[in-house]
Protein backbone atom coordinates (compact mmCIF):
# COMPACT_ATOMS: atom_id res chain seq x y z
CA UNK A 1 0.00 0.00 0.00
CA UNK A 2 1.46 3.15 -1.49
CA UNK A 3 1.73 6.23 1.69
CA UNK A 4 -1.01 8.22 -0.57
CA UNK A 5 -3.15 4.98 0.33
CA UNK A 6 -2.26 4.48 3.66
CA UNK A 7 -2.92 8.69 4.33
CA UNK A 8 -6.38 8.00 2.72
CA UNK A 9 -7.44 5.05 5.13
CA UNK A 10 -6.15 6.97 8.01
CA UNK A 11 -8.61 10.16 7.17
CA UNK A 12 -11.01 8.10 6.16
CA UNK A 13 -11.11 6.19 9.42
CA UNK A 14 -11.19 9.47 11.59
CA UNK A 15 -13.78 10.69 9.51
CA UNK A 16 -15.70 7.52 9.82
CA UNK A 17 -14.63 6.64 13.22
CA UNK A 18 -14.06 3.44 12.66
CA UNK A 19 -10.83 1.52 13.13
CA UNK A 20 -8.03 1.18 9.96
CA UNK A 21 -8.55 -2.68 10.05
CA UNK A 22 -12.18 -2.55 9.19
CA UNK A 23 -11.69 0.85 6.84
CA UNK A 24 -8.30 -2.17 4.83
CA UNK A 25 -11.46 -5.07 5.03
CA UNK A 26 -13.73 -2.69 3.35
CA UNK A 27 -11.55 -1.40 1.01
CA UNK A 28 -9.97 -4.86 0.72
CA UNK A 29 -12.85 -6.44 -0.05
CA UNK A 30 -14.30 -3.61 -2.41
CA UNK A 31 -10.79 -4.48 -4.44
CA UNK A 32 -11.86 -8.14 -4.74
CA UNK A 33 -15.54 -7.40 -5.79
CA UNK A 34 -14.01 -4.85 -8.29
CA UNK A 35 -11.57 -8.09 -9.79
CA UNK A 36 -14.14 -10.32 -10.05
CA UNK A 37 -16.33 -8.26 -11.96
CA UNK A 38 -13.67 -6.79 -14.17
CA UNK A 39 -12.90 -10.61 -14.86
CA UNK A 40 -16.18 -11.62 -15.74
CA UNK A 41 -16.28 -8.55 -17.83
CA UNK A 42 -12.82 -10.13 -19.89
CA UNK A 43 -14.20 -13.43 -20.07
CA UNK A 44 -17.73 -12.10 -21.67
CA UNK A 45 -15.64 -9.60 -24.13
CA UNK A 46 -13.74 -12.72 -25.24
CA UNK A 47 -16.76 -15.20 -26.07
CA UNK A 48 -18.15 -12.42 -27.70
CA UNK A 49 -15.17 -11.77 -29.93
CA UNK A 50 -14.46 -15.57 -30.56
CA UNK A 51 -18.34 -15.61 -31.54
CA UNK A 52 -18.29 -12.56 -33.79
CA UNK A 53 -14.77 -13.77 -35.38
CA UNK A 54 -16.71 -17.20 -35.99
CA UNK A 55 -20.05 -15.79 -37.94
CA UNK A 56 -17.61 -12.75 -39.50
CA UNK A 57 -15.63 -15.80 -41.06
CA UNK A 58 -18.71 -17.93 -41.91
CA UNK A 59 -20.36 -15.14 -43.34
CA UNK A 60 -19.23 -16.00 -46.76
CA UNK A 61 -21.32 -19.08 -46.92
CA UNK A 62 -24.63 -16.73 -46.21
CA UNK A 63 -23.84 -14.61 -49.40
CA UNK A 64 -22.86 -17.94 -51.68
CA UNK A 65 -26.45 -18.78 -50.44
CA UNK A 66 -28.22 -15.95 -51.34
CA UNK A 67 -26.56 -15.19 -54.70
CA UNK A 68 -26.27 -18.64 -56.01
CA UNK A 69 -28.53 -21.08 -53.79
CA UNK A 70 -25.46 -23.45 -52.79
CA UNK A 71 -26.92 -24.44 -49.27
CA UNK A 72 -25.18 -23.63 -46.37
CA UNK A 73 -23.66 -26.77 -44.40
CA UNK A 74 -26.05 -28.24 -41.87
CA UNK A 75 -22.89 -28.03 -39.51
CA UNK A 76 -21.54 -24.68 -40.29
CA UNK A 77 -25.73 -23.41 -39.38
CA UNK A 78 -25.02 -24.71 -36.16
CA UNK A 79 -22.31 -23.59 -35.23
CA UNK A 80 -23.58 -20.12 -36.27
CA UNK A 81 -26.74 -20.22 -34.27
CA UNK A 82 -24.54 -21.29 -31.11
CA UNK A 83 -22.05 -18.44 -31.62
CA UNK A 84 -24.96 -15.96 -32.16
CA UNK A 85 -26.51 -17.27 -28.60
CA UNK A 86 -23.17 -16.89 -27.09
CA UNK A 87 -23.02 -12.72 -28.04
CA UNK A 88 -24.03 -10.85 -24.94
CA UNK A 89 -24.24 -7.29 -25.41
Amino acid sequence: MSNLDKDLVFYICEVLNVDEKTAIDKHYNKFIEDRKKYELYQEKNNINQESREYLSSTDWYITRQFESGVEVPKDILEKRKEARLKVVD
